[in-house]
């Protein structure tokens, strides 16, 4: 177990690293994960931003330009398991995101598959957290099956029911703030990428393994080159939107 934080390895009571987990190895900078394997060190890495607990990346698979993704440092299987007092960075950092794609891009939607278990994984293709967060003038709730029930959700940190019932879960936010979470027991892998695919017109792109997007991907990093080392979250900054220029 080797759960690291700004560079150092630490001790960590909730994750940790997964020596079969691309995501670990990545951001170990270890050899053996897909964006290495990928990209053949161009770019050489992709962390647009870095907290404590978390870091925000371009995803590989870029339906459209500047979909980002925040995960956790630690390996945990979903943001149900991310540990209580990790909670408040993990909405900062969401805030703060939100914030600078609304003005380099456009505000986002924000979406998880949410794996319960290695089994129970709602969609999830990778079991290692990690929080979609597309700048793109779209809404998938109502192409979101209706079948599953769905409540009202406030915090992330309510999350943790899903996994206390053991029922794996789509998590979905609209660009207007609105947070749904649905019981998602039997889904397709990359079901909302699949959606929001057809939703924007480039069906071909949903899933990340066949169309890689590198040159939007590198877009991406030089974009947002300015907000990596910005006052704001990572600074303690309270407000880190206002802070963040681009």
């Amino acid at each position: 177990m080797r759960p690291w934080i700004r560079g150092r390895i630490v001790p960590c009571h909730a994750g940790g690293y997964v020596e079969d987990c691309s995501l670990c190895r990545e951001l170990m900078h270890e050899e053996g994960n897909l964006f290495a394997a990928m990209f053949q060190g161009h770019p050489r890495e992709r962390i647009v931003r870095e907290t404590d607990n978390f870091v925000v990346l371009p995803t590989i698979g870029q339906i459209v330009e500047g979909y980002l993704l925040v995960l956790p440092k630690a390996h945990c299987l979903s943001l149900g398991h991310i540990p209580k007092e990790n909670y408040r960075e993990l909405e900062m950092l969401k805030d703060e995101t939100v914030a600078v794609l609304s003005r380099v891009y456009c505000r986002p939607i924000l979406f998880e598959h949410g794996a319960v278990s290695a089994t129970r994984k709602g969609g999830a293709c990778v079991t290692h957290a990690h929080l979609h967060v597309v700048p793109a003038d779209v809404d998938l709730l109502p192409r979101i099956d209706h079948r599953m029930p769905r409540r009202s959700l406030g915090g992330l940190s309510e999350l943790k029911v899903q996994v206390e019932r053991g029922i794996p879960y789509l998590f979905y936010e609209t660009r207007g703030g609105d947070r749904f979470v649905f019981d998602a027991c039997r889904l397709p892998s990359q079901y909302l990428r699949r959606l929001l695919a057809i939703e924007v017109g480039a069906e071909y792109k949903w899933d990340w393994k066949a169309h890689s997007g590198l040159q939007e991907l590198t877009s991406v990093l030089q974009r947002l080159a300015f907000w990596k080392n910005a006052r704001g979250l990572a600074s303690g900054d309270s407000h880190p939107e206002k802070g963040l220029t681009a």
